[in-house]
This record gives structure tokens, sequence and C-alpha cells, in this order.
């Protein structure tokens, strides 16, 4: 009866040895290593297979991803930087669909810094607001007698745009992409007849592949709306009608100075009159440029 209470009692103390053992064995090299926080510095290295189904060594992927040049902040971390193996291809910065597309998804962790203009503003639902303005006079002026009756405005314009499909570097032709633009007009009259003309237009725009790692994206735009003018109740007006169509084309581009913020430049034609609703339909010309900046936000901003 002695020996079978002592057979017991070893067994008993012995099983959770055992058990330790096993749980040990079945950690991964990568696990330890990123368990590992040794004094002294070593210089050896370590390939290893990561299983990014453990916490673990997915929230150290995330954290280097997150920051390349962080400093390990043990040797565990350091070896296992030196050498990784994994079973997904790493995304390359500078090929691939991360730098000519920039709506994939790896390209918030490799292509962030490497890109311009920044992955995801060119994609499918990112929102571009736009503010420009410059100086106006218009081409087409009404002479009364021996006096030319200039025209001067200081536009003051505000868009808000919305992307239409994602850059797309594989098509043949369009490989650009297309922007749906709502566009509200305020045009100060400060030389001429009237005080103001406010009004609105749809805008379609076409921003062209950009160039990878360059700043700088041309873009070509047309449209056409509505304005009101009190200019009709001056006799040197060039409309009669306090209502007048907008016809207006150009093109320009974007300087990005920054992940959401770009400098805007273009030049524009821009026309105004009432299509012969009114006898006196000289209407407005003008051939200038536009300057101001954009802001792109929206859920593809990485």
């Amino acid at each position: 009866m002695n020996r079978v209470v002592m057979l017991v009692l070893v067994l008993g103390s012995a099983l959770p040895t055992v058990a330790r053992a096993q749980f040990e064995t079945q950690q991964s090299a990568a696990q330890k290593l990123l368990q590992a926080d040794h004094s002294a510095p070593t210089t050896a290295t370590a390939p290893v297979t990561l299983d990014l189904s453990m916490p673990g060594e997915s929230a150290w992927v995330q954290r280097i991803n997150d920051n390349p040049t962080l400093p390990p902040s043990s040797t565990g971390e350091a070896a296992l930087k030196a050498q990784i193996n994994t079973t997904s291809t790493p995304c390359q910065p500078n090929g691939g669909i991360c730098c000519d597309n920039g709506c994939n998804p790896c390209c918030d962790a490799c292509c962030h810094n490497s890109c311009w203009p920044p992955a995801g503003v060119f994609c499918k639902h990112t929102f571009e607001l736009e503010y420009v303005t410059g100086f106006w006079p218009s081409i087409t002026n009404r002479t009364i007698g021996p006096v030319v009756n200039l025209n001067e405005f200081v536009p003051q314009i505000v868009r808000l745009g919305m992307m239409w499909n994602n850059e797309h570097p594989d098509r043949n032709r369009v490989r650009g992409c297309f922007e749906g633009i709502i566009e509200l007009d305020c045009l100060p009259i400060v030389e001429g007849a009237g005080n103001i003309v406010i009004g609105g237009s749809l805008l379609l725009r076409y921003n062209f592949r950009r160039l990878r790692n360059k700043r700088f994206v041309p873009f070509f735009q047309f449209g056409g709306g509505g304005e009101y003018t009190d200019a009709y109740l001056f006799p040197a007006s060039p409309t009669g009608n306090p209502f007048n169509f907008i016809l207006q084309l150009g093109g320009g581009g974007h300087f990005f100075i920054n992940d959401h913020l770009a400098l805007s430049a273009e030049l524009v034609y821009y026309h105004m009159s009432n299509s012969g609703i009114s006898a006196n339909n000289l209407g407005y010309n003008f051939v200038n440029g536009l300057f101001g900046f954009s802001y792109y936000f929206g859920r593809n901003m990485h």
C-alpha cells in the first residue's frame, strides 16, 4: 500500500514538468526571440519563420511596418529584423501596384513615404476641397461712343470634387482618374457695369496618370452652369438679362506639398451670356489664370 501511495505522488509531481516542457517546445523560435531581452548585444542572426497567428509576432510586424526606422527594443527583435521568412510576398515600394495605383491596402505600410502624390489620393471615393482665385479682365466689352466700358472681376471659387474611379496604370489609354466637381462662383465686379456675379457649375475633371515620385499632377476639365448678375441694370452691361449661362474649359495641375494638401494653378476659358434671351447678349469672355490650393480627404487616404 505504501508503495502505491509513493508511486502516485511521484507521478503527480512529474506531470506539470512534462506539460511545461511540451508547451515550451510548441513555442516558435520567433516568439522566443521576441520575448528575449539580453543585456549584452549579440551579432548573431536567426532566420526564423513568423507565425502571424501569434499575437506577439503579428504585433511586431505591424510595429516595424508602421515605422521601419524604429530601433528594436530587444536583441530578440534585432535578430528577427536581420532575416525574416514569411508566407506572403513583401510589398515593394518602388514597383508594382503600390506606387502606380496607390489604391492597394499594402500602400499604407510600404509606399506611404515612397510615392508622390501619396497613396490613396486618386482612388475612387476620395474627396477634394479646392479654393482658387485670380484677376479676370473680360476680352469682350461694351463700347458706347468713344468709351470702352471695361469689365474686370476678382473671382472667388470653391469646388468640391469626388474621384469616380481608381487610377489604373495597366489600361492602354485612359490610365488616370475622372473626378466630378460641384463649383460655387462668386465674382465681385471691380470695374465695369454691375456689382456681383453669383452662380455655379458642374465640372468633369480628368486627372492624368501621376508619374512615379513626382509631386505634380496635371488635369483637364470642362463644364457648365448658370449665374445671376445685377449688371443687366446698367446701360453699359454686356448682358440684358439677370440670368446667364456659363460655359468653361481649362487645364492646370496640382503640386503636392504633403499627404493631403496641394497647390493648384490653372488656365481657364470662361464664357457667360444669356443665350439670346435678351437682345443685349454680348456676354463676358475670359481667358485667365486661377491659383489656390486643394485639400484631399476620405477613407482611402492613409
